[in-house]
């Protein structure tokens, strides 16, 4: 039986802060739905998080939309769990932030770097002037790099 997944219904100023005090977070962008939904069912049970959707401009006019998690963790990811993550689910990227370390980084298949240090938010996409963004409920953010 599977056993039902939910969101702990987080405001915006938990991710704010998350991201600015520089707590462990983990964001996974996903390819589909599919895949998000497998992710949810198979490894959220107990876990801290909330959906959000990730914005992509795809030949500067479409705007894609992808799913995506924001992971509130106890302590930082290791990188057993973020290879075997992107080994088992369709994910486009993994976004890491570590307990004090003051750069992301970003996980992309066999490929990891440092990614940035702070985020821009707004109350519009047009508010982001960058090829990608994150919402969550009326919020929009980027990662400053």
């Amino acid at each position: 039986m599977m056993q039902e997944v939910s969101s702990k219904g987080h405001s915006w100023s938990d991710f704010r802060d998350a991201i600015n005090l520089k707590k462990p977070f983990m964001i996974i962008d996903f390819e589909n739905e599919d895949s998000s939904d497998q992710f949810i069912s198979s490894e959220m049970a107990g876990q801290d998080y909330e959906m959000q959707k990730y914005h992509l401009k795809l030949d500067n006019t479409e705007i894609k939309e992808y799913p995506s998690v924001f992971v509130f963790l106890e302590s930082s990811a290791k990188p057993d769990r973020i290879r075997g993550l992107l080994k088992r689910f369709k994910i486009m990227r993994i976004i890491i932030g570590s307990e004090g370390d003051p750069m992301t980084q970003i996980h992309t298949g066999e490929d990891s770097f440092d990614f940035a240090s702070d985020i821009m938010t707004g109350i519009s996409p047009d508010d982001m002037d960058r090829d990608d963004y994150y919402n969550v409920g009326s919020m929009y953010y980027r990662f400053l790099s």
